[in-house]
């Protein structure tokens, strides 16, 4: 006789029916980066309504496309946006971005010039600086989670408020460089990669950033998004 064992055969996760556009959201979407769409060897096109494209002309800078996404090469890949991108100091911003790290290199992953970057360093610190050359960074607490050995998937929520304060969500455990008074003059972007910090030597899977800060159910969805979407559970 078989025995009524109570087992469940519904998948443990189920497909997801959040994505950076919805809701309020669509209105504060910078641009949006989607795997697997419209990605093409040195340019991936954005899917927000602001034709923020990030494309390269230059052969020997296009980064390649790789499980639907970019695989920047550490030595001279970068993608240009079509548009400059531009946080005012008194604005909230929220940067979302999965990625494969391939070694322990610094890496920019966005970028003006050198007092205009977010990159992931070495050490395990993500860095965010604004346009203000004479402040230096800060070390804050690191985010709870496994250890970062720098050459694995990783997804990252990174927020800052208009008054300043911020949160940085991960899979790992990383040390976060920021100090508010290096937004004096705000935060301008105009590269995917670049080179203040080092090349990226990585896969972006998907990236896209926000004029806004989350709410908490935000939140929650934009983190459950990525890491269903690419399997970072740990």
């Amino acid at each position: 006789m078989a025995l009524g064992l109570g087992l469940h055969t519904a998948p443990l996760i189920t497909p997801l029916s959040w994505e950076p556009k919805d809701g309020r959201l669509n209105d504060e979407l910078i641009f949006w980066l989607k795997n697997n769409t419209n990605v093409s060897t040195g340019a991936w096109l954005d899917e927000s309504d602001n034709n923020n494209d990030a494309t390269q002309s230059v052969g020997g800078r296009q980064p390649s496309v790789n499980e639907g996404g970019l695989e920047f090469d550490g030595v001279a890949d970068v993608l240009n946006f079509d548009n400059l991108i531009t946080i005012n100091p008194d604005s909230d911003f929220s940067l979302c971005i999965a990625l494969e790290m391939y070694s322990d290199i610094e890496n920019t992953l966005l970028e003006y010039d050198a007092v205009n970057r977010i990159s992931l360093s070495q050490n395990d610190v993500i860095s965010v600086s604004g346009g203000n050359p004479d402040v230096a960074s800060t070390t804050a607490t690191p985010t709870s989670g496994d250890i970062y050995n720098s050459t694995e998937k990783i997804w990252i929520i990174l927020q800052r408020s208009a008054s300043g304060s911020t949160l940085v969500s991960t899979n790992k455990q990383l040390s976060f460089n920021y100090d508010p008074s290096s937004f004096t003059n705000g935060l301008t972007i105009n590269k995917l990669g670049g080179v203040s910090d080092g090349y990226l030597d990585a896969t972006i899977l998907e990236v896209f950033m926000y004029n806004t800060i989350f709410t908490s159910g935000e939140l929650k969805k934009a983190k459950d998004y990525l890491k269903y979407k690419f399997s970072i559970y740990r």
